[in-house]
């Protein structure tokens, strides 16, 4: 054992993943292969090193070429671009949110960013829109990517020089993966929607102390072992992956991944409140935000119950978990078996124009 990583289960509880040597260095590796990283290559660090994303590309894997590393103290969009000014910045990847804040910077056509030749990134899907702003302000292609706390890093990436705009790329070296059913578990054709399932030296050897989870988070084809990533998408005949929904009710703002049970247990603590369902709304900037429909109990008025529930919130939650928009009802709806109909709350909010703020 060489690390657990700590990734979040369907009801919100950390996970521990647990990492031998020889899976994080074939991590290592394949990124490194993909990505044609080299010493020479001066890399910007936007990513928190917390999290595998940040660990393996933006410290391990330049590390491992015997790259320079820029770190950045915290992310500020400015900063970024005067430290690729200043340091000649070659290669950074980032997340959607960043990319973002980066080129719709006012004064962005005042910082020379001549010396990038790669950028890319994670964490939540790239629009079309964007691609083509950060081509405009860049000249480059921004390379997607896809990975998991299991996996310790991408699984699948877009190469320079012939990246696919709303894929998440082609499987990296040492990687397996095949698209399922999910009814049957029998791999599908190409072009048909189903889970997507991954093996590889890189995947982790299971959830720490949990071994019935393990069990249940794989499956068996031709006799080798393939983790269910709870991801719905397809793949197309030249090999490039598509990620279309996701099976998990997980909420990814900004690349970080919230979990509804969490943030409705800390609603329902406050003494005022009689329900609360957590879902995901569409938000141009950070991809989705939380959005939570809470019931008060009788005879509690709505008036200022936003801000202070939101108090409430933002005293037992992390930051980007707090509920961005609050909605109050009379009631929620049921399914058959009298269980708050979370799928029928969520379409008819995903059925809603994306907010801008």
């Amino acid at each position: 054992m060489a690390l657990i990583a700590y990734t979040s289960g369907t009801t919100g509880v950390p996970k521990g993943c647990v990492h031998t040597h020889g899976g994080i260095q074939s991590a290592i590796s394949s990124v490194r292969a993909a990505v044609g990283i080299a010493a020479a290559d001066v890399v910007l660090v936007t990513l928190p090193l917390y999290h595998v994303t940040g660990m393996q590309t933006s410290m391990n894997v330049p590390l491992d070429a015997g790259a320079t590393l820029v770190l950045a103290e915290k992310w500020n969009a400015a900063a970024a671009a005067q430290l690729i000014e200043t340091h000649r910045v070659t290669r950074w990847r980032s997340i959607a949110t960043m990319i973002r804040d980066f080129v719709e910077l006012p004064n962005i056509g005042a910082f020379d960013l001549s010396s990038l030749n790669a950028i890319g990134g994670g964490g939540a899907a790239v629009p079309l829109g964007l691609h083509a702003r950060i081509r405009e302000i860049t000249s480059l292609d921004y390379q997607e990517g896809f990975g998991m706390t299991e996996a310790m890093g991408a699984t699948h990436m877009n190469r320079a020089g012939a990246p696919r705009p709303g894929s998440i790329g082609r499987l990296v070296e040492g990687v397996d993966a095949f698209v399922i059913s999910t009814e049957t578990d029998l791999p599908l054709p190409v072009g048909e929607e189903g889970e997507l399932v991954v093996a590889g030296a890189q995947l982790f050897s299971g959830y720490f102390g949990r071994e019935d989870e393990t069990n249940r988070s794989h499956l068996q084809i031709d006799g080798r072992r393939y983790f269910r990533t709870g991801d719905i998408g397809h793949v197309d005949e030249d090999g490039y992956y598509f990620i279309t929904d996701r099976r998990k009710r997980m909420i990814n703002v900004s690349g970080l991944k919230v979990w509804p049970a969490e943030v409705e247990q800390v609603i329902m603590l406050h003494p005022d409140v009689a329900e609360a369902c957590v879902v995901a709304a569409d938000d141009l900037r950070q991809g989705e935000m939380v959005r939570a429909i809470i019931v008060l109990k009788a005879a509690v008025s709505r008036d200022g119950m936003a801000e202070e529930l939101t108090c409430w919130c933002r005293e037992n939650l992390s930051a980007y978990k707090i509920p961005r928009l609050i909605e109050f009802r009379d009631a929620l709806p049921r399914t058959a078996t009298g269980k708050t109909d979370w799928k029928a709350l969520q379409q008819q909010v995903s059925a809603e124009p994306p907010a801008s703020r």
